[in-house]
C-alpha cells in the first residue's frame, strides 16, 4: 500500500484576490438601501394619506403589496436558485430589483385619489424583484 500525500501543489493554487470583497460589500450596500426603504414606507404612511387622499383601505393594500409579492414569489425563486446557480440568479435578481426600484418613486408621484394603482403595481414589482436575493421577515 502506497501512500501518496495529500498536500497542495503551490503551481496548482491560485492567487487569491480581493474581488471576493468587493462583492460582499456591494451586495452589504444593496441589502442596507433595500432595509432603509422598507422602513421609511410606513414612517410616511400618513404623509402620503393627506397628499394622495388614500383611506386606511388603500394604505393598507398598497403596504401589504409587496409582501405578498414577496412570500409568493419565495418559491419560484428557490426553484431559479437550485436550477441556475446563485451567481446568475442573484446578478438578474439584483438588476431586475434596481430597474423596478428606479420605477417605484416616479409611479408614486403619479397616483392620485381615483388612481393609486401605478404605486400598487410598482410595490408588487418590488417584492418580486427582491424575493431571490435578500431573505426577510415580512
Amino acid at each position: 500500500m502506497s501512500s501518496t500525500s495529500r498536500a497542495a501543489n503551490p503551481a496548482d493554487i491560485m492567487k487569491r484576490t480581493k474581488v471576493r470583497y468587493v462583492i460582499l460589500l456591494l451586495i452589504f450596500v444593496i441589502t442596507t438601501f433595500n432595509y432603509a426603504d422598507s422602513a421609511t414606507l410606513p414612517v410616511t404612511g400618513t404623509a402620503m394619506r393627506a397628499e394622495f387622499g388614500f383611506d386606511a383601505v388603500r394604505m393598507g393594500l398598497f403596504f401589504s403589496a409587496f409582501s405578498w409579492a414577496y412570500v409568493l414569489s419565495q418559491v419560484p425563486a428557490g426553484w431559479l436558485l437550485d436550477r441556475f446557480g446563485a451567481r446568475h440568479v442573484y446578478a438578474a435578481s439584483i438588476f431586475l430589483w434596481s430597474l423596478l426600484r428606479s420605477c417605484k418613486a416616479p409611479s408614486a408621484c403619479s397616483a392620485s385619489r381615483q388612481r393609486p394603482s401605478p404605486a400598487f403595481r410598482a410595490a408588487l414589482h418590488d417584492g418580486r424583484g427582491g424575493s431571490a436575493y435578500l431573505p426577510r421577515q415580512c
